[in-house]
């Protein structure tokens, strides 16, 4: 019998803040604001200050100095890693780039053991050859006049190299749940990330996407706090659970819910505010969505 744990609940509530997250995104991207750049810029600054919000439930605590680095490198890892996200999400279909996010768990693995010394079993690199193979199905495209066949192009690329630099962050964001309570932690993840967004006004303060439009700043305002929950949830699932792999390994299944909303989205609702593909195509790419979350799974498995 499966007997679920509270930080295994608080995953699966990371689960329902990201997949959303993720959706509202995407339609940010492709109907709002189209301009990435600004976006990440906005989304960030939001992001900060919805995260400064925790420091009136919990007490600010400031870590040790170097605890405070690792801090740094983890947020930058995880900055850089959201403009190759976004990017991706721009670019891509979302039903194709979301799940893509479940190949952080075979990449968390093989960081975990070059950094942390973590040795894995044999299911560990089936798991990793299983992801491999799902790439090839959420990448598939079949639009009028093209061929079906996987199309691993930019949107894949990007969105492989943001899962990268998200597991190198998540690994070493355990390192640091190990010196200060998942709450701080949380707050400043999303501060200092929207610090490096600052970097971001040179280049993007003459664009006209900057003068936000009431509607795109509620749009932003909520995505900002989406990011709020899913971070909160996450970092208190990997203190309670003392792993980084669990919750990242039940964070997999938002790709899921991501295929199934944007087939509703596209096809149910007659409404492809996200994108349109075919049936056939949503089939085959939610094959790829159930395969990434059999390979990750495997990585919890005793050899």
């Amino acid at each position: 019998m499966i007997t679920i744990q509270p930080y295994m609940l608080a995953a699966l509530g990371a689960v329902l803040f990201s997949a959303t997250s993720f959706l509202i995104t995407k339609h940010v991207l492709k109907n709002v604001l189209e301009d990435v750049f600004v976006f990440i810029f906005y989304f960030n600054l939001f992001a900060g200050l919805a995260g400064m919000l925790l420091w009136l439930k919990v007490s600010f605590s400031f870590p040790s100095p170097a605890t405070m680095g690792i801090i740094f490198v983890v947020c930058l890892l995880a900055f850089i890693g959201l403009i190759f996200n976004y990017l991706a999400f721009h670019k891509g279909d979302i039903s194709s780039t979301g799940p893509l996010m479940g190949l952080k768990i075979p990449f968390v693995a093989i960081v975990s053991y070059l950094l942390l010394g973590e040795r894995h079993g044999g299911l560990v690199y089936l798991g990793v050859f299983l992801s491999m193979v799902s790439v090839a199905l959420l990448s598939w495209e079949h639009r009028k006049g093209v061929k079906a066949k996987p199309a691993i192009g930019i949107p894949v690329l990007f969105m492989t190299m943001a899962t990268m630099l998200y597991a190198l962050s998540d690994t070493l964001s355990r390192v640091v749940l190990r010196e200060i309570d998942s709450w701080n932690f949380s707050s400043y993840f999303l501060v200092v990330n929207a610090l490096f967004s600052l970097s971001l006004y040179p280049f993007i303060r003459n664009r006209p996407e900057m003068k936000l439009t009431l509607r795109t700043g509620v749009y932003l305002l909520g995505i900002a706090f989406l990011a709020l929950g899913l971070t909160v949830f996450f970092y208190l699932s990997v203190k309670m659970g003392d792993n980084i792999t669990v919750p990242n390994i039940l964070l997999s299944s938002r790709g899921v819910l991501v295929v199934l909303a944007t087939f509703v989205l596209s096809h149910l609702a007659k409404n492809p505010v996200l994108e349109s593909q075919n049936r056939r195509t949503y089939a085959i790419r939610f094959v790829g969505a159930v395969l990434m979350s059999v390979a990750v799974a495997l990585v919890i498995k005793k050899p």
